[in-house]
């Protein structure tokens, strides 16, 4: 009987062991292997969590880093729903973010969400804008596929037992490390470009500016007018004085610009000297008897090709283009880059816009900028440049790089090393004959003495509407800057665009 009952205890035994084994596998099993994923789980029961950004993306930033978006903090609600749904609203009617959860509770709390662009952003033009968090246009949309990012950056809603939301540890900022984001770094300096659209700001309703470096064609600064809002682009779009084309890029007439090409053609094909002596009555009378007229209709009277440039005399022009022909001007254009409107780093459709037709009066009106040539603005700062320093066409260039999170580069857009197309003599005479147009020529109004300049006026007819231009550069001795002014609708080169000229210009000798 003893015996039978130390079996049955034995057996009893076994099976508690045995069954405390299987429990001490389970628990290890449960701490061990499966402990983070049911702590995830857990956590995950008792936490929620709503995207603070408004658009979860990588930044976009001037060539040292600093973002040109402005991105800031803005008060929004967090609401519980009668349907137990947590809401992220601007007010009752907008709905921004919305989250599962299970609660009694239909309290409101203030909380914050980082806006992509701030009231100050700049270059919205050339950075564009998204729609449904989607860039639709600029750099926004040429590089989508690089910005694209996931969450980084939430607030964590903590739930108790029942559900409901626990304020005092709720609504904490928490950062994903692991998320991956690229930078996008353009050419523009950030001082620069403010300095710029404050001027347009002040002067400019409609029109572009461009700031190059002349050395490399990198550009400082862009911006076009009339500007717009990101953050409302169905108000922008229903505005007709609005619009998101980046008039920088878009091609015009670029009228008494166009001179500064005839003339380095000119010296450079030994066709004209700076001291040759011209005659201005007024018009330029061709065989046939047809007269184009100069602007100062009593005429200059006689003059130097120097005196020429400064008083932007039409018959002295004419007389030079005609001199080169259609081959020679059709062959600097396409040497100057006047025939594509390449910007290295925002990929466009080449467009060729210099389309000189046969005979003397064409070539006449091509001389003078008008018909058979529209240009960019950013290619009147490269024709600029090309004088500016010494002789070297450059390719201009607005993104520099894309860099990773870890500060690695992504993708480099490569600057295109500068040629030469004018003689350090061409490039010379023609600057000097620039210094005299500001200093007591058609731009004397861009002139100052505390930052003497060189550049040209132009007064290009468009339709019924003359479009205003300035291009300069700045300091004389060694250049730095290239500013090219457009204001649409204005009344001459000289009253509108010169002063904004001289307003960067002094900014920007007071700032560097």
């Amino acid at each position: 009987m003893k015996r039978i009952f130390c079996k049955r205890v034995e057996i009893i035994l076994i099976f508690f062991i045995f069954g405390f084994c299987i429990l001490t596998t389970k628990i290890a099993l449960i701490q061990i292997v499966n402990g983070e994923e049911l702590k995830r789980q857990a956590i995950q029961i008792q936490n929620r969590y709503l995207v603070i950004e408004e658009f979860p993306r990588g930044n976009i930033a001037d060539e040292l880093g600093r973002s040109l978006l402005d991105e800031q903090y803005m008060a929004r609600e967090v609401y519980v729903a009668d349907d137990r749904k947590v809401l992220i609203i601007e007010d009752r009617s907008e709905v921004v973010q919305t989250i599962d959860i299970d609660t009694n509770t239909t309290s409101s709390y203030p909380v914050q969400i980082i806006q992509r662009y701030g009231a100050n952003s700049l270059a919205r033009h050339l950075i564009g804008h998204l729609t449904a968090g989607v860039g639709v246009n600029g750099l926004e949309s040429i590089y989508e596929t690089y910005l694209k990012s996931t969450p980084k950056y939430l607030w964590k809603i903590v739930l108790d037992a029942r559900g409901n939301i626990v304020p005092g540890l709720s609504f904490q900022m928490e950062e994903r490390g692991d998320v991956e984001r690229n930078t996008l770094i353009l050419t523009i300096n950030k001082d620069v470009q403010e300095i710029v659209e404050k001027a347009m700001d002040q002067s400019i309703i409609s029109g572009a500016a461009v700031v190059m470096n002349p050395a490399n064609g990198d550009i400082i600064a862009l911006a076009s007018r009339p500007n717009f809002n990101q953050n409302d682009v169905i108000s922008s779009t229903n505005n007709l004085d609005v619009n998101y084309v980046n008039k920088s890029f878009k091609h015009y007439y670029p009228g008494s610009l166009f001179k500064i090409l005839i003339a380095a053609a000119a010296i450079e094909e030994e066709l004209a000297l700076t001291h040759e002596k011209f005659i201005c009555n007024g018009f330029y009378e061709f065989n046939t008897g047809l007269k184009i007229n100069c602007w100062f209709k009593e005429g200059h009277g006689e003059l130097s090709l120097v005196e020429a440039m400064a008083h932007s005399c039409n018959p002295v022009f004419i007389n030079l283009g005609l001199r080169l022909g259609r081959q020679n001007l059709l062959k600097y254009s396409e040497r100057v880059g006047l025939t594509e409107n390449l910007v290295l780093g925002y990929p466009q459709n080449i467009i060729d816009k210099i389309q000189i037709d046969f005979g003397p009066g064409k070539i006449a009106n091509a001389s003078l900028g008008q018909e058979g040539i529209m240009i960019t603005p950013v290619q009147v700062a490269v024709l600029l440049s090309s004088i500016a320093n010494g002789g070297y066409v450059v390719t201009p260039r607005v993104v520099k790089e894309i860099v990773g999170h870890s500060g690695k580069i992504v993708h480099a857009v490569a600057a295109v090393p500068p040629y030469r197309i004018w003689s350090q003599n061409t490039a010379k005479e023609v600057k000097e004959m620039l210094f005299a147009v500001n200093k007591w020529g058609t731009g004397h109004n861009a002139w100052t003495t505390n930052a003497p300049s060189a550049g040209k006026t132009a007064s290009a007819q468009s339709g019924n509407n003359i479009n205003a231009w300035y291009a300069g550069f700045y300091p004389i001795d060694k250049p730095q800057y290239v500013v090219v002014i457009l204001v649409e609708k204005g009344k001459s080169g000289g009253q509108d665009a010169a002063p904004v000229f001289k307003r960067i210009i002094e900014e920007l000798n007071q700032t560097h």
